[in-house]
Protein backbone atom coordinates (compact mmCIF):
# COMPACT_ATOMS: atom_id res chain seq x y z
CA UNK A 1 0.00 0.00 0.00
CA UNK A 2 2.80 2.40 0.89
CA UNK A 3 4.50 1.82 -2.47
CA UNK A 4 1.17 2.29 -4.28
CA UNK A 5 0.62 5.66 -2.57
CA UNK A 6 4.13 6.76 -3.50
CA UNK A 7 3.69 5.67 -7.13
CA UNK A 8 0.39 7.56 -7.50
CA UNK A 9 1.81 10.74 -5.97
CA UNK A 10 4.90 10.60 -8.20
CA UNK A 11 2.69 10.31 -11.30
CA UNK A 12 0.78 13.38 -10.12
CA UNK A 13 4.07 15.17 -9.52
CA UNK A 14 5.34 14.74 -13.06
CA UNK A 15 1.96 15.35 -14.74
CA UNK A 16 1.38 18.72 -13.14
CA UNK A 17 3.35 21.86 -12.44
CA UNK A 18 4.90 22.37 -9.03
CA UNK A 19 3.36 25.13 -6.93
CA UNK A 20 5.24 27.79 -4.98
CA UNK A 21 2.39 27.47 -2.46
CA UNK A 22 3.52 24.13 -0.98
CA UNK A 23 1.86 23.81 2.44
CA UNK A 24 2.81 20.46 3.96
CA UNK A 25 0.68 18.56 6.46
CA UNK A 26 -2.09 20.77 7.92
CA UNK A 27 -1.40 19.33 11.38
CA UNK A 28 2.13 20.47 12.16
CA UNK A 29 4.62 17.78 13.23
CA UNK A 30 5.88 19.90 16.14
CA UNK A 31 5.69 18.71 19.74
CA UNK A 32 5.88 22.16 21.31
CA UNK A 33 7.26 25.68 21.24
CA UNK A 34 10.77 26.05 19.86
CA UNK A 35 10.89 22.87 17.75
CA UNK A 36 12.75 23.69 14.54
CA UNK A 37 13.10 22.21 11.06
CA UNK A 38 14.60 23.24 7.73
CA UNK A 39 13.21 22.44 4.29
CA UNK A 40 14.68 22.54 0.79
CA UNK A 41 12.29 22.44 -2.15
CA UNK A 42 11.83 22.89 -5.87
CA UNK A 43 8.54 24.30 -7.10
CA UNK A 44 6.84 25.14 -10.35
CA UNK A 45 3.61 27.13 -10.28
CA UNK A 46 1.37 26.82 -13.34
CA UNK A 47 -1.46 29.36 -13.21
CA UNK A 48 -3.83 31.33 -15.44
CA UNK A 49 -4.38 35.07 -14.99
CA UNK A 50 -6.53 37.86 -16.43
CA UNK A 51 -9.82 36.16 -17.24
CA UNK A 52 -11.71 39.39 -16.43
CA UNK A 53 -9.19 41.73 -18.09
CA UNK A 54 -10.26 43.71 -21.18
CA UNK A 55 -6.68 43.50 -22.55
CA UNK A 56 -5.43 40.02 -21.66
CA UNK A 57 -7.93 37.17 -21.56
CA UNK A 58 -6.20 34.26 -19.87
CA UNK A 59 -2.41 34.47 -19.58
CA UNK A 60 -0.82 31.10 -18.72
CA UNK A 61 2.19 31.63 -16.43
CA UNK A 62 4.86 29.18 -15.27
CA UNK A 63 7.01 29.80 -12.18
CA UNK A 64 10.14 27.79 -11.37
CA UNK A 65 11.09 28.18 -7.71
CA UNK A 66 14.03 26.98 -5.60
CA UNK A 67 13.73 27.72 -1.89
CA UNK A 68 14.89 27.16 1.67
CA UNK A 69 12.45 27.27 4.58
CA UNK A 70 12.79 27.54 8.32
CA UNK A 71 9.92 26.28 10.50
CA UNK A 72 9.43 26.88 14.24
CA UNK A 73 6.90 25.19 16.51
CA UNK A 74 4.44 27.41 18.36
CA UNK A 75 2.63 24.67 20.28
CA UNK A 76 1.85 20.98 19.83
CA UNK A 77 0.42 20.64 16.31
CA UNK A 78 1.06 24.33 15.41
CA UNK A 79 3.96 25.96 13.57
CA UNK A 80 4.97 29.04 11.57
CA UNK A 81 7.51 29.21 8.75
CA UNK A 82 9.49 31.62 6.61
CA UNK A 83 10.51 30.71 3.07
CA UNK A 84 12.82 32.48 0.61
CA UNK A 85 14.57 31.67 -2.63
CA UNK A 86 14.81 32.34 -6.33
CA UNK A 87 11.97 32.29 -8.87
CA UNK A 88 11.83 32.53 -12.67
CA UNK A 89 8.72 33.29 -14.73
CA UNK A 90 7.76 32.50 -18.32
CA UNK A 91 4.68 32.95 -20.54
CA UNK A 92 3.84 32.91 -24.24
CA UNK A 93 0.96 35.38 -23.96
CA UNK A 94 2.11 38.74 -22.56
CA UNK A 95 3.32 40.15 -25.91
CA UNK A 96 0.08 39.31 -27.72
CA UNK A 97 -1.46 42.78 -27.40
CA UNK A 98 -3.61 44.78 -29.82
CA UNK A 99 -1.63 46.60 -32.51
CA UNK A 100 1.78 45.21 -31.54
CA UNK A 101 3.38 42.19 -33.22
CA UNK A 102 6.53 40.44 -32.04
CA UNK A 103 8.78 37.83 -33.57
CA UNK A 104 7.38 35.14 -31.29
CA UNK A 105 9.82 35.14 -28.36
CA UNK A 106 8.60 33.72 -25.07
CA UNK A 107 8.62 36.08 -22.09
CA UNK A 108 11.19 34.69 -19.66
CA UNK A 109 12.97 36.32 -16.73
CA UNK A 110 14.72 35.25 -13.56
CA UNK A 111 15.87 33.97 -11.20
CA UNK A 112 14.53 36.75 -8.97
CA UNK A 113 13.93 36.83 -5.24
CA UNK A 114 10.67 35.79 -3.59
CA UNK A 115 9.54 35.30 0.00
CA UNK A 116 6.69 33.51 1.78
CA UNK A 117 5.31 33.28 5.31
CA UNK A 118 2.85 30.63 6.44
CA UNK A 119 1.43 28.48 9.23
CA UNK A 120 -0.11 25.05 9.90
CA UNK A 121 -2.23 24.19 12.95
CA UNK A 122 -4.38 21.41 14.37
CA UNK A 123 -7.99 22.27 15.23
CA UNK A 124 -9.34 18.75 15.86
CA UNK A 125 -7.76 15.42 16.80
CA UNK A 126 -9.80 12.24 16.15
CA UNK A 127 -9.02 8.53 16.33
CA UNK A 128 -8.55 8.27 12.55
CA UNK A 129 -8.68 11.77 11.10
CA UNK A 130 -7.28 15.05 12.35
CA UNK A 131 -8.19 18.45 10.90
CA UNK A 132 -5.90 21.41 10.50
CA UNK A 133 -5.83 24.97 9.19
CA UNK A 134 -3.11 26.22 6.85
CA UNK A 135 -2.26 29.56 5.27
CA UNK A 136 0.48 31.20 3.23
CA UNK A 137 1.31 34.60 1.69
CA UNK A 138 3.97 35.01 -1.04
CA UNK A 139 5.55 38.02 -2.74
CA UNK A 140 7.65 37.96 -5.93
CA UNK A 141 10.18 40.50 -7.19
CA UNK A 142 9.61 42.25 -10.56
CA UNK A 143 9.94 40.15 -13.74
CA UNK A 144 10.86 41.96 -16.99
CA UNK A 145 11.80 40.83 -20.50
CA UNK A 146 12.14 42.28 -24.03
CA UNK A 147 11.18 40.86 -27.43
CA UNK A 148 11.83 42.07 -30.97
CA UNK A 149 8.80 43.83 -32.46
CA UNK A 150 7.85 43.54 -36.12
CA UNK A 151 4.88 45.93 -36.26
CA UNK A 152 4.11 49.64 -36.59
CA UNK A 153 1.73 52.01 -34.82
CA UNK A 154 0.18 55.35 -35.73
CA UNK A 155 -0.95 58.08 -33.34
CA UNK A 156 -4.70 58.68 -33.54
CA UNK A 157 -4.23 62.37 -32.64
CA UNK A 158 -1.10 63.45 -34.58
CA UNK A 159 -0.93 60.89 -37.39
CA UNK A 160 2.71 60.10 -36.53
CA UNK A 161 3.81 56.61 -37.60
CA UNK A 162 6.47 54.65 -35.69
CA UNK A 163 8.19 51.50 -36.93
CA UNK A 164 8.65 49.39 -33.80
CA UNK A 165 11.86 47.55 -32.97
CA UNK A 166 11.13 46.03 -29.56
CA UNK A 167 8.44 45.40 -26.96
CA UNK A 168 9.15 45.22 -23.22
CA UNK A 169 6.80 43.65 -20.68
CA UNK A 170 6.91 43.28 -16.91
CA UNK A 171 5.07 41.72 -13.96
CA UNK A 172 5.31 43.97 -10.89
CA UNK A 173 4.34 43.44 -7.25
CA UNK A 174 3.05 39.89 -7.77
CA UNK A 175 1.60 38.41 -4.60
CA UNK A 176 -0.51 35.41 -3.66
CA UNK A 177 -2.51 34.45 -0.55
CA UNK A 178 -3.72 30.90 0.20
CA UNK A 179 -5.78 29.53 3.11
CA UNK A 180 -7.65 26.29 3.73
CA UNK A 181 -8.63 23.45 6.03
CA UNK A 182 -7.68 19.82 5.46
CA UNK A 183 -8.21 16.37 6.93
CA UNK A 184 -5.16 14.26 7.76
CA UNK A 185 -4.76 10.53 8.43
CA UNK A 186 -1.77 8.17 8.85
CA UNK A 187 -1.74 5.03 6.68
CA UNK A 188 1.20 2.61 7.03
CA UNK A 189 3.38 5.39 8.38
CA UNK A 190 2.46 7.88 5.62
CA UNK A 191 0.59 11.08 6.50
CA UNK A 192 -2.11 11.69 3.87
CA UNK A 193 -4.03 14.97 3.76
CA UNK A 194 -6.70 16.59 1.58
CA UNK A 195 -9.15 19.50 1.70
CA UNK A 196 -10.44 22.69 0.07
CA UNK A 197 -8.06 25.51 -0.84
CA UNK A 198 -8.98 29.19 -1.16
CA UNK A 199 -6.54 31.37 -3.07
CA UNK A 200 -6.10 34.88 -4.46
CA UNK A 201 -3.30 36.28 -6.65
CA UNK A 202 -2.68 39.75 -8.05
CA UNK A 203 -0.02 41.47 -10.17
CA UNK A 204 0.52 44.71 -12.07
CA UNK A 205 1.64 44.30 -15.68
CA UNK A 206 3.17 46.80 -18.08
CA UNK A 207 3.81 46.52 -21.82
CA UNK A 208 6.10 49.09 -23.45
CA UNK A 209 6.84 49.53 -27.15
CA UNK A 210 9.73 51.46 -28.71
CA UNK A 211 10.78 52.25 -32.25
CA UNK A 212 11.71 54.90 -34.82
CA UNK A 213 9.47 57.68 -36.11
CA UNK A 214 9.12 57.11 -39.86
CA UNK A 215 6.38 59.50 -41.05
CA UNK A 216 5.18 62.78 -39.55
CA UNK A 217 5.24 66.51 -39.98
CA UNK A 218 8.14 66.80 -37.51
CA UNK A 219 11.39 65.04 -36.70
CA UNK A 220 11.55 61.91 -38.87
CA UNK A 221 13.87 59.33 -37.32
CA UNK A 222 13.15 60.33 -33.72
CA UNK A 223 13.05 57.53 -31.16
CA UNK A 224 9.84 56.82 -29.28
CA UNK A 225 8.98 54.81 -26.19
CA UNK A 226 5.45 54.54 -24.86
CA UNK A 227 3.35 52.46 -22.49
CA UNK A 228 0.99 50.31 -24.51
CA UNK A 229 -1.00 48.75 -21.66
CA UNK A 230 -0.88 48.77 -17.83
CA UNK A 231 -3.56 46.38 -16.58
CA UNK A 232 -3.78 44.75 -13.15
CA UNK A 233 -4.33 41.00 -13.38
CA UNK A 234 -5.82 38.52 -10.92
CA UNK A 235 -5.40 34.76 -10.90
CA UNK A 236 -8.46 33.03 -12.32
CA UNK A 237 -10.85 31.46 -9.81
CA UNK A 238 -10.61 31.39 -6.02
CA UNK A 239 -11.46 27.83 -4.87
CA UNK A 240 -9.26 24.78 -5.33
CA UNK A 241 -8.37 21.36 -3.92
CA UNK A 242 -5.32 20.16 -1.99
CA UNK A 243 -4.06 16.54 -1.79
CA UNK A 244 -0.71 15.56 -0.32
CA UNK A 245 1.44 12.96 1.43
CA UNK A 246 4.42 13.03 3.80
CA UNK A 247 6.86 10.12 4.14
CA UNK A 248 8.99 10.15 7.32
CA UNK A 249 12.45 8.59 6.96
CA UNK A 250 15.16 7.67 9.42
CA UNK A 251 17.45 10.31 10.91
CA UNK A 252 14.63 12.90 11.16
CA UNK A 253 14.12 13.36 7.39
CA UNK A 254 10.75 13.49 5.64
CA UNK A 255 9.60 13.90 2.02
CA UNK A 256 6.46 15.84 1.00
CA UNK A 257 4.67 15.46 -2.33
CA UNK A 258 1.62 17.65 -2.84
CA UNK A 259 -1.01 18.12 -5.55
CA UNK A 260 -3.23 21.18 -6.03
CA UNK A 261 -6.05 22.07 -8.39
CA UNK A 262 -6.44 25.85 -8.63
CA UNK A 263 -6.45 27.90 -11.84
CA UNK A 264 -4.25 25.09 -13.20
CA UNK A 265 -3.00 21.69 -11.99
CA UNK A 266 0.05 21.89 -9.71
CA UNK A 267 2.21 19.72 -7.50
CA UNK A 268 5.13 20.31 -5.13
CA UNK A 269 8.12 18.47 -3.71
CA UNK A 270 10.08 19.21 -0.51
CA UNK A 271 12.65 17.52 1.75
CA UNK A 272 12.59 18.38 5.47
CA UNK A 273 15.05 17.78 8.32
CA UNK A 274 13.76 18.18 11.89
CA UNK A 275 16.19 18.98 14.69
Amino acid sequence: MRHLILSVMLVMLFCGGVSAAQFGTPVAATEGFGDFSITAGYSRLSSTWGEDSTVFEGIDIDHHVYYLQGTMGLAQGWDIYLRSGASSLSTDDIYVISGVETSGEEFENGPNLFASIGFNGRVYQGEIFSFGLFGQASYFDTFEDTAKSTGAIQSSTTGIIWTLDKATASFDEMWMVDVGIAAQAKIEGVDLYFGPLFYYGRTETKSFVSGVQTASSVTPGALVSAVAYEPELEENGNIGLLIGARWPFKNNYSLDIEFQKRSNFNTSLALTYTF
